[in-house]
């Protein structure tokens, strides 16, 4: 996802040694305090401070602060591997679903390990705005997101031209898979022993004080 981010700002704060990231962050309290939080799917130590579980989104200056300070003691002693690991986990793909692996079973009826590389490429882009590219919803949308994804990862050497082109003529389809119901049994003997609805207004008002 860091390929198919969509700020190469984005991806190269990340890539960049730890004192170039925190001068970064020096530069950019003023701005983003005077602008307001920034939402999108580039990932940079931002993101993945505040998919950790930072509360503020406050845009005053010492939340902005604190979220910069946090993020770049993340760095400190997360390796980049469970930094990314930490912040796809916690990213909504659409449809409720968080992280790869969800998104992976939901769109694809597998495993994330088991995907291929178009569909690898297609759920990476999902998370930038999990709502205007929900594959159920907007499949149109999602396609061409695809689509630009693969150009990107073109344009960055990571895919050749003809990997690309052979990418391009067979794009996933995602499909609607339920997840599977854990324990079924004990999620029936609950409802069997659910009181009915004229069961429980009998026993509301056998409990309710009697008024006079």
């Amino acid at each position: 996802m860091v390929a198919t981010g969509h700020s190469r700002a984005g991806r190269s704060t990340f890539l960049s040694p730890p004192r170039h990231r925190l001068a970064g962050h020096r530069r950019g309290v003023p701005s983003e305090c005077k602008s307001g939080p920034r939402h999108s799917g580039g990932f940079n130590d931002h993101s993945a401070a505040r998919q950790t579980g930072l509360p503020s989104t406050t845009p005053n200056w010492l939340a902005k602060l604190y979220e910069n300070i946090v993020a770049w003691k993340l760095e400190q002693v997360w390796p980049k591997e469970r930094i990314l690991a930490e912040y796809l986990n916690r990213s909504s793909f659409g449809n409720r679903r968080l992280g790869p692996e969800a998104a992976a079973r939901a769109y694809f009826g597998k495993s994330a390990r088991e995907l291929t590389l178009a569909e690898s490429v297609y759920l990476a882009g999902l998370p930038q705005a999990p709502t205007r590219f929900n594959p159920w919803r907007h499949p149109d949308r999602a396609d061409r997101k695809y689509a630009r994804s693969l150009e990107l990862l073109a344009k960055t050497g990571l895919l050749t031209g003809s990997q690309r082109n052979l990418l391009t003529g067979i794009p996933p389809i995602p499909e609607h898979f339920d997840p599977l119901h854990i324990a079924p049994h004990y999620v029936d003997a609950i409802v069997r022993h659910q009181p009915s609805r004229r069961e429980g207004a009998h026993y509301a008002r056998s409990r309710s004080p009697a008024t006079g």
